[in-house]
């Protein structure tokens, strides 16, 4: 995962705010104190003298600066929903500053991580609750797709493509996994119609492969022969470019 590091993106920032007012010796103080808590895993105290500071910022800049760090706390001591909060909060009341990419990233990453945790116990689940979605890690592809719209030469725009294609990766290997329940459970109907889901909206993941291989399958158990003819046919081509690529890569 790209490298963050308030201590770096902070001073970007806030030079993107315009001019920085002089802060005072004991707000540095307790700001570099508070951060270097975090950084040392002490994420109660740090986020404790954050919100001391929060009530006691005079500036726009020194606000601005809390914030961030407050956000950037609360990702790295796993407490995703606050960090999201935050991060919203961040980008309405700053919508007009020239620099709000730090702030939706993080907003995404933060999203992410819900949405990991999220998958995880569906792809545990056996056999998967078809009546449950991915819609953390949903949620957390539209984030980064906005900061990518927003920001598509941005500082993090590689990291952001990055992911979108991870969450895609695991969103299609969750369907498939509905695809082999419904299966299991002879709704060949229904995985047919996942199945072709998959195929349509996840044709640039590995899942493509397995989806019209469980298609055909599906086709096969509902005695629709030229459906599964023509699904073999699909995946014969893919496999065919697959090995074509591979036969590129050794020659």
């Amino acid at each position: 995962m790209f490298r963050l590091s308030i201590f770096l993106v902070l001073p970007l920032l806030l030079m993107a705010c315009g001019s920085t007012p002089m802060d005072s010796y004991a707000f540095k103080k307790r700001y570099n104190t508070a951060m270097s808590d975090v950084k040392a895993e002490q994420y109660e105290a740090g986020i404790t003298t954050l919100k001391q500071l929060e009530q006691e910022a005079d500036t726009p800049t020194n606000s601005m600066q809390v914030a961030y760090g407050l956000a950037y706390a609360y990702y790295k001591s796993e407490n995703f929903d606050e960090t999201i909060k935050r991060c919203d909060l961040l980008i309405r009341q700053h919508r007009n500053k020239p620099d709000m990419e730090y702030a939706h990233y993080l907003r995404a990453l933060a999203a992410t991580s819900k949405g990991d945790k999220q998958m995880l116990a569906l792809l545990s689940s056996v056999p998967p609750n078809k009546s449950e979605s991915a819609e953390e890690l949903r949620a957390a592809y539209d984030y980064f797709a906005k900061t990518l719209q927003l920001f598509p030469k941005g500082k993090y725009a590689e990291d952001v493509i990055r992911q979108m294609s991870r969450i895609r990766k695991k969103l299609a290997e969750y369907e498939v996994n509905i695809v082999r329940s419904e299966m299991m459970d002879q709704n060949f109907s229904e995985a047919s119609r996942r199945a072709n889901y998959i195929v349509e909206y996840y044709s640039d993941t590995p899942a493509h492969m397995k989806a019209l291989e469980l298609l055909i399958k599906s086709y096969k158990a509902q005695g629709e022969s030229r459906q599964a003819e023509l699904a073999n046919r699909k995946l014969k081509q893919l496999q065919d470019a697959e090995q074509e690529k591979i036969g590129d890569l050794i020659y």
